[in-house]
């Protein structure tokens, strides 16, 4: 059976770092030592499990520094690289015209790419002391489509992983600043932290540009603060996030190997196990 003590009492993490790279490293240890097993009943991945932490906050100071992805020595594993979230993230899936495709159940772009644009002359034309800019992800209202029925997975109604992102600017000793709040409820954070915040700082940067250029100031970025309830590292991406740790995982999968081999009519006493 397997031994480790998963946390008896809510256990929220909160840290503080200097690049988005030290945030995803120090995350994935944290998840490591404080998350939970989450068995997964519905959705695109039911039936698997994953590493949870109740709640997850960390301030990241210069998420500006390059390259946002740390770098790694041999054995460690990265989920992306600088070309990967510049040329392909950012442009198809965080500032773009385009509609979703086909198959994609939403496109964080859609929602984003007006919203920021809206921000950008809201800044430059209204007023920078305003707590009113926000870009929200999603109809409010589509949680309610999880009962509509579907007959393919590509046409499931569901809710986007990202809330949605708090722009501010402050005043720090005559340098004015643009931070942004990433705001998540769900989260993958071995294949998708580092990717998203990379693509969310290179639209922080690229409003700043531009609401310097039109209102003639000089608009900096600022730091990131993210936020999930469900940071989480899928069961399939634990060996390669512990190169990063050095956590010996082995008795954690086969735990959840076990789980997943056990009969569905088991399934609420394994969950209760496991919390």
């Amino acid at each position: 059976m397997f031994e480790k003590q998963f946390p008896k009492k809510f256990s929220p993490i909160y840290i503080e770092c200097t690049t988005l790279g030290e945030a995803w490293v120090r995350l994935i240890w944290n998840c490591f030592e404080y998350g939970r097993p989450y068995f997964i009943e519905e959705g695109s991945r039911a039936g698997q499990h994953r590493l949870t932490m109740d709640f997850a906050c960390a301030i990241i100071i210069h998420p500006e520094s390059r390259p946002f992805v740390p770098l790694a020595k041999p054995g460690q594993i990265v989920p992306t690289d600088e070309k990967t979230i510049e040329e392909q993230y950012f442009p198809r899936y965080v500032y773009s015209p385009l509609p979703p495709e086909p198959e994609e159940h939403y496109n964080y772009s859609e929602f984003l790419y007006p919203l920021a644009n809206s921000i950008i002359k809201y800044y430059s034309e209204k007023s920078l002391w305003n707590a009113h800019p926000v870009m929200r992800v999603g109809d409010p209202f589509c949680f309610m489509d999880y009962f509509e029925p579907y007959d393919s997975e590509c046409k499931r109604k569901t809710t986007p992983c990202l809330l949605g992102i708090n722009p501010k600017i402050i005043n720090i000793d005559k340098q004015l600043f643009m931070t942004f709040h990433v705001m998540y409820r769900s989260w993958d954070l071995f294949s998708g932290y580092l990717t998203n915040n990379g693509g969310f700082q290179l639209l922080k940067e690229f409003m700043c540009s531009e609401i310097s250029e039109r209102a003639n100031i000089d608009l900096k970025p600022g730091p990131t603060v993210t936020s999930c309830v469900d940071l989480h590292l899928y069961e399939e991406d634990i060996v390669a996030a512990s190169t990063w740790t050095n956590h010996n995982v082995e008795n954690l999968l086969s735990f959840l190997k076990e789980c997943r081999n056990k009969k569905t009519e088991d399934l609420y006493k394994l969950k209760n196990l496991l919390n």
